[in-house]
């Protein structure tokens, strides 16, 4: 009787640890370049592929209508496999594998394809949507309303502009947004591993409830010969059905 009770006890001690967990998948996303009516977004894509220790990545590259925030291409970047640190690394088993495309695009490449320039040289200062910023910020069950510093021209400083400007996003569109940007990067690049159901495809968020604007970050685009200013939000949502936190950068849309 005490050998069962010894064994139920073991058992008991050691199964939560042996669970696996959920399939845990989450989304962030770079500026990595902007054109004259696009902005070009590195999304990574982390993935736990249900297990304590692996993971996954996908980066992808993103072509996104500055005007209305739709996601027209996605080029597949790469995508690697972590096999954790328990993993006993050989020649022919190393712990970080490359995992094959059947297409495969280098960003620098396709940047200078479509007439596109680089961010990487700079760097930008991000806003929290404060009133000592000068940013009035509202989000309610109609949507999201930013009132902020209408953009500069590059050769211009913040004490030039006097004026403010209102953006906003309904909620139903920024729910269309996300969930057609993460259908389209998965329609291109599809998962690796599903557990039962893809946990990024036809995803629903409330936006009101589900996502925080984190902050304003002002990019400059080339425009009439001259290097105009525009505003771009970064918007974090996660809920019950995401299991991991999706970020997302979203250009500012005037107030109709």
């Amino acid at each position: 009787m005490r050998l069962v009770t010894l064994l139920f006890s073991l058992i008991l001690s050691t199964t939560p640890a042996m669970a696996a967990p959920l399939q845990v998948v989450s989304v962030n996303e770079e500026i990595y370049g902007i054109s004259g009516s696009h902005i070009y977004v590195l999304r990574t894509l982390t993935d736990n592929l249900g297990h304590h220790r692996q993971e996954q990545t996908d980066v992808v590259l993103i072509k996104r209508r500055k005007g209305t925030n739709w996601d027209e291409k996605v080029f597949p970047i790469e995508r690697k496999l972590d096999h954790g640190p328990d993993h006993i690394e050989t020649i022919v088993s190393p712990r970080l594998v490359y995992l094959p495309l059947d297409y495969k695009y280098h960003p620098s490449a396709t940047l200078y394809f479509d007439h596109a320039y680089p961010t990487a040289a700079q760097r930008p200062e991000h806003l929290s949507l404060t009133k000592a910023n000068g940013i009035d910020f509202t989000h309610d069950t109609q949507g999201v309303t930013v009132t902020v510093r209408t953009p500069r021209t590059a050769y211009q400083t913040e004490e030039d502009i006097l004026t403010k400007s209102t953006y906003t996003f309904d909620n139903a569109t920024l729910s269309r947004l996300i969930a057609g940007s993460l259908d389209k990067t998965r329609d291109t690049l599809r998962p690796y591993y599903v557990e039962d159901a893809d946990v990024l495809k036809n995803i629903e968020f409330n936006p009101e409830q589900d996502c925080q604007f984190i902050n304003l970050t002002e990019r400059f685009m080339q425009t009439d010969g001259e290097q105009q200013g525009f505003w771009v939000a970064r918007i974090t949502c996660e809920n019950e059905t995401a299991t991991g936190p999706i970020s997302m950068l979203l250009t500012l849309q005037p107030a109709p």
